[in-house]
């Protein structure tokens, strides 16, 4: 790895740390436009794990569960997305749809998209 890869991922790092776990039961989201089964794997996938626990975890599972984000809760985004960029930065060529799937994550939905909004800001909003 690069000086510059290995700096960006110590500001990553540093970025999210003190950002709270969100809590067993508050992983993946559930309701409106939520699949339960995909948030259920996604939580016992998840569950009681670190951000940077997951950075031990091979590619496929990043490439496996490339729209987690979508699927998790606010603080549970705020929480996990450091291994998402992380790995993005470390491994990114390797990741297929992680790093675009990021970005529309990170991304705001359009004008209609009421639903979407709602939940893009709440998600952003606790991104510093």
């Amino acid at each position: 790895m690069s000086i510059a890869k290995e700096e960006l991922c110590r500001q990553i790092e540093n970025a999210f740390n003190g950002v709270p776990y969100p809590g067993d039961n508050e992983i993946a989201a559930t309701g409106w436009g939520c699949n339960p089964e995909v948030a259920d794997e996604l939580t016992q996938s998840l569950r009681g794990l670190h951000w940077k626990d997951l950075l031990q975890r091979e590619n496929d599972w990043f490439r496996l569960h490339y729209d987690a984000l979508s699927y998790l809760t606010p603080e549970a985004f705020h929480f996990h997305i450091p291994a998402f960029l992380t790995k993005s930065v470390t491994d990114g060529a390797d990741l297929d749809l992680v790093p675009i799937w990021m970005v529309y994550n990170l991304s705001r939905p359009g004008a209609n998209d009421h639903n979407l909004t709602r939940f893009y800001l709440a998600r952003i909003g606790k991104v510093d």
